[in-house]
C-alpha cells in the first residue's frame, strides 16, 4: 500500500476511536442495568418497601423496565448522524441498500446467534421456556414478531424490543429525506408524542399496539432530534443550569412505583427517558465525553457489551433462583452481566470486526481516490505556479 493509503487507514482507525462517545456507552450501561434489575426483581419476587405518597424504596428495581425506553432514545441519538453520513447525495437506492445491510449485519448476527442459543437452552434444558415453533423463529428472523400477540414474547421475553428498533432503522432514511427543516421536525416530534399518548390510553392490553413502533416512535424521534441539535440543546440547558433539576426529577420519578402494564406506564417511561436523554446530550457534548474516570470506564465497558447482556438477560433462570434476599439478587445480576460479557466476546465483538472489514473498503477507497485527486490537483497547481 502507498504512503497515502497508510495515512488514510490510520486516519480511519483514529476516527473510529475518536467517535466512541463514552457518555453514550455509560447511558447504555445504565439502561441495561435497569432492565437487568427489573428482570431479577421479578424473578425472585423481591418485596416492596412502601413509602408515603405511592413511593417505594425499591421502585428503581421495579421500574427497571424503563431502560428499554432509554435504549430507544440512545438508538435515535446514535443513528441520526450515522444515517445522515450514509446519504451524502440524498436518498438513493444504492446508498439505502448499503445502509440497510450495515444495520442488518450489526443487529442480526448477535441476535440470530442468540436465537439459536435460546432455542437450544429451551428445548434441551427448559431454561426460561417459551414457544420456539417455526412461526416464532421465522417471525423473529424477519423482525415482525411484534405484529402478533402469539409471537410477541416467544423465544425470549426481551426480543419484543428488537423489532421496533429494526423497523425504525428502516424508516429513518425516509425521515431524513422528508423532514429537513427544524420546524417540520418539531411537528413530527409533537405528532409522535400525541400518537404515543393516544395509543397508551386506548382501552385493552394489546402488546403489538401498545408496545409497538407506534408507541415508541416518539422516543426514537426524540433521540434523533437530540443528535441534530445537540450543541444548541446542551448550551441552553447549561445556561439555564437545568441539569440539577432534571436529575432531581428523574430520581424522584424513579422511586414512584408504576406497574409496567398500567395504562400510564408508557407515558411514564417516555417522561423518564426524555429526562435521561437531556442529561445524555449534556454529558455527550462535555469535555469528558471521551475521557471518564474509573467508574465511567467500567460503565462504558458494560455499555459496549449491553446488546449481548440484553439478549441473554433471561439466563438468570438457569440459576433457578430461590429466595428473595440481597445475596440472591446480587448473584443473579452478576450472572446476567457475566454471561452477557462472555457472549459479547464470543459473538458480537467478532461480528463487529467482520462488519468493519466488510464495509470499510469502499469508504477507504473513496478516501484514497479523494486523496489521489487532491494530490494531483496540488501537483498541477504547483506546476502552474512554477510555470508562471
Amino acid at each position: 500500500m502507498s504512503a497515502a493509503g497508510d495515512t488514510i487507514c490510520h486516519l480511519v482507525n483514529s476516527s473510529e476511536r475518536m467517535q466512541r462517545d463514552q457518555s453514550v456507552d455509560c447511558a447504555r450501561a445504565v439502561a441495561v442495568i435497569l432492565v437487568t434489575f427489573f428482570h431479577v426483581w421479578r424473578a425472585i419476587d423481591y418485596p416492596s418497601i412502601n413509602l408515603p405518597g405511592g413511593f417505594d424504596l425499591l421502585a428503581p428495581l421495579k421500574n427497571g423496565w424503563i431502560g428499554v425506553g432509554l435504549f430507544f432514545v440512545i438508538s435515535g441519538y446514535c443513528m441520526g448522524p450515522s444515517a445522515d453520513r450514509s446519504f451524502p447525495n440524498g436518498l438513493r437506492a444504492g446508498d439505502y441498500g448499503r445502509y440497510f445491510l450495515k444495520r442488518l449485519f450489526r443487529i442480526a448476527v448477535p441476535y440470530y446467534a442468540s436465537i439459536a442459543v435460546w432455542y437450544w437452552l429451551i428445548n434441551a434444558y427448559e431454561i426460561a421456556p417459551k414457544a420456539t415453533g417455526l412461526n416464532d423463529i421465522v417471525s423473529h428472523l424477519l423482525f415482525v414478531h411484534n405484529f402478533s400477540e402469539s409471537t410477541f414474547f416467544s423465544i425470549s421475553g426481551v426480543y419484543w424490543s428488537i423489532a421496533p428498533e429494526m423497523q425504525f432503522y428502516i424508516l429513518l432514511p425516509v425521515l431524513l429525506a422528508l423532514f429537513t427543516t427544524a420546524s417540520s421536525r418539531v411537528v413530527l416530534l409533537i405528532g409522535s408524542a400525541g400518537l404515543m399518548v393516544a395509543v397508551s390510553l386506548l382501552p385493552g392490553t394489546s402488546h403489538p399496539l401498545k408496545w409497538g413502533l407506534l408507541n415508541y416512535f416518539f422516543l426514537f424521534v426524540f433521540g434523533w432530534l437530540l443528535s441534530c441539535y445537540r450543541e444548541a440543546i446542551s448550551t441552553r440547558l447549561m445556561r439555564w443550569k437545568a441539569l440539577p433539576s432534571i436529575g432531581l426529577c428523574l430520581t424522584i420519578l424513579l422511586f414512584r412505583g408504576v406497574d409496567q402494564g398500567a395504562a400510564e406506564s408508557r407515558v411514564f417511561e417516555a417522561l423518564l427517558s426524555v429526562l435521561a436523554g437531556l442529561m445524555l446530550v449534556v454529558a455527550s457534548t462535555s469535555d469528558g465525553a471521551r475521557n471518564t474516570g474509573t467508574t465511567g470506564q467500567i460503565l462504558a465497558f458494560i455499555g459496549r457489551c449491553s446488546f449481548s447482556i440484553y439478549l441473554y438477560n433471561y439466563i438468570l433462570y438457569a440459576v433457578r433462583p430461590t429466595g428473595a434476599n440481597i445475596a440472591v439478587f446480587v448473584s443473579l445480576v452478576t450472572t446476567v452481566l457475566g454471561f452477557g460479557v462472555l457472549m459479547y466476546y464470543l459473538v458480537e465483538f467478532n461480528s463487529e470486526k467482520l462488519r468493519r472489514r466488510v464495509f470499510r473498503p469502499r469508504a477507504v477507497a473513496r478516501m484514497l481516490n479523494d486523496s489521489t485527486l487532491a494530490s494531483a490537483m496540488t501537483t498541477s497547481d504547483t506546476g502552474r505556479t512554477a510555470a508562471n
